[in-house]
């Protein structure tokens, strides 16, 4: 009876693997994306808005165990998460940035260091498009410490063409900013970049902060709010207490499969989203 139930398990996992082969088509083909590419985004010249944000309600016990085989899904969402805990660990020395506005826990290294010893995976760090079509995620180990938007901010740069610029809103963009500056390095990545403030995160904010991050005062943004990944995590959360007791390449798909089924609803309503955020646009 284990057995027969433990083989429809697996016929039905690689079951929906192979449906979203073939929907995508992906694999006859380079010109073909896997779902994770926003059709509505420029792709080689003008603007492109993108939220970033941390979900906690999406950790992964310790005591689940180890995987003993890759994720179906390559990196599709989910990029390397070696070279993201090389980045965090190279960066410790570093973490502690000066507060430039109000105490947020986002960012902050001695609130992150010991609270999630029972986890091995922490919460899901992710972005997502002004169209809301998630685009790349990673998992933390410890708490939203800064050098985890660092990392994907150098990544959302390298994966777009030069011409695009990138106007990143992030919960706390004025301290990651500032922590940015502090390194020569970053110099270039931030002339790419307009670091903003979600809408409604801004009111928490020093009024030093809202007059320069605030969307409404930056050049571009139009009437973008910065909250998509609100509205994802809002979906997401309720894939939480599966999610927590599984390896990591089964928690990885399960996720992925969340992910790919919520672009493929936002990429059939885009026409209406769209078109209902312009006649908004016009009455204002």
């Amino acid at each position: 009876m284990v057995s027969l139930v433990s083989n429809q398990c697996i016929t039905q996992y690689h079951c929906r693997y192979m449906k979203v082969e073939v929907r995508n088509l992906s694999y006859i083909s380079d010109e073909f994306d896997n779902g994770n590419i926003c059709p509505a985004c420029p792709k080689e010249r003008g603007s492109v808005m993108i939220s970033m944000d941390a979900l906690f309600g999406l950790p992964r016990k310790k005591s689940a165990g180890q995987s003993h085989r890759d994720p179906l899904h390559g990196h599709i969402f989910f990029k390397d998460q070696p070279s993201v805990d090389e980045h965090v660990a190279s960066s410790s020395r570093r973490n502690a940035c000066d507060k430039v506005c109000s105490d947020f826990l986002a960012g902050d290294v001695l609130r992150s260091s010991n609270r999630y010893k029972a986890l091995d995976e922490t919460a899901l760090f992710g972005c997502a498009c002004r169209h809301e079509f998630p685009l790349m995620f990673i998992n933390l180990k410890h708490g939203e410490r800064i050098s985890y938007a660092e990392w994907l901010l150098q990544e959302m740069v390298q994966s777009y063409p030069a011409e695009i610029k990138l106007h990143v809103m992030y919960d706390i963009a004025c301290t990651l900013n500032k922590y940015m500056q502090k390194y020569e390095g970053n110099n270039v990545l931030l002339k790419k970049v307009q670091l903003c403030l979600p809408i409604f995160h801004a009111y928490g904010h020093k009024p030093q902060c809202q007059i320069i991050f605030s969307p409404l005062r930056c050049d571009g943004l139009g009437l973008s709010d910065g909250e998509v990944m609100e509205r994802l995590w809002s979906f997401l959360r309720r894939f939480s207490r599966m999610t927590k007791e599984m390896r990591p390449a089964h928690r990885t798909d399960v996720l992925c499969h969340a992910l790919i089924y919520y672009g493929y609803k936002t990429k059939r309503k885009l026409g209406s989203l769209l078109l209902n955020r312009w006649k908004k646009a016009e009455q204002m």
